[in-house]
């Protein structure tokens, strides 16, 4: 986007724009890692030049190291796994095979009242021609698993949230991120249950059982997402 030059800042500003250029191309254009960023990073505001020569860069990385990349010297910052890194230190919640153990330990703890629907294979001793289950992927039902004040209480947070209808996945957007869209497959309403609803002692307590059921910690999946279907509404294959 062509960026606007005040007079009071005139040559602060074209110093900025000459060093952009530069910028752009040793180290962007020219750069066979890089390069594929080139169309992506632009300035997304007339006045981004002008901000960084106010030192918007540093006080407001969040905004301008992505919208006005250019000025910034920022265009690497456009690459979500950049800007978004896995800690090299990272550890992965389940290795090959820890899934399976994870739905064999559910299914053989009474204290979960459990219906299999399909499961990998079949269970030694089960009469293949009568069996209660399918073979196929786990699937299976956890009745009880949370109290009907449990519920109320998470059907009251949503809608203290504020329930939204619900879009699926878009086209991806210049900074790595996906759009969203509405769908014709998918109409029903949701919120997420984020700070404060996550706050919440019910919350907490759900959130508590599952951690114990699936053995995976808590920072290792996303907020609840609470759903509300009013009557006729659906979520189908395409």
């Amino acid at each position: 986007m062509k960026q606007n030059v005040h007079e009071d800042a005139r040559e602060n500003i074209t110093k900025i724009i000459d060093e952009m250029k530069i910028y752009m191309k040793e180290e962007i254009v020219l750069n066979s890692n890089l390069a594929y960023l080139a169309p992506r990073c632009k300035n997304r505001h007339a006045e981004c030049a002008s901000w960084a020569n106010h030192g918007e860069c540093e006080a407001n990385p969040t905004y301008m190291l992505i919208n006005c990349a250019p000025v910034c010297k920022t265009c690497h910052m456009l690459d979500l796994k950049t800007r978004c890194p896995i800690p090299p230190d990272a550890v992965d919640a389940l290795k090959p095979g820890d899934l399976n153990k994870m739905f064999e330990r559910i299914v053989n703890d009474e204290s979960y009242d459990v219906t299999v629907i399909s499961r990998p294979d079949y269970l030694p001793g089960d009469d293949i021609t009568n069996s209660d289950y399918k073979i196929g992927p786990w699937v299976i039902t956890i009745d009880n698993f949370i109290k009907d004040e449990e519920c109320e209480r998470l059907i009251e947070l949503g809608g203290l949230e504020g329930y939204e209808r619900s879009e699926d996945v878009g086209k991806l957007k210049f900074d790595g991120t996906y759009d969203s869209k509405k769908s014709t497959t998918r109409t029903s309403f949701n919120a997420w249950c984020l700070d404060k609803c996550m706050e919440d002692r019910m919350a907490k307590d759900v959130a508590a059982r599952i951690e114990k059921l699936t053995g995976i910690p808590q920072t290792n999946y996303e907020n609840f997402q609470l759903l509300r279907y009013e009557t006729g509404q659906f979520y189908r294959p395409q």
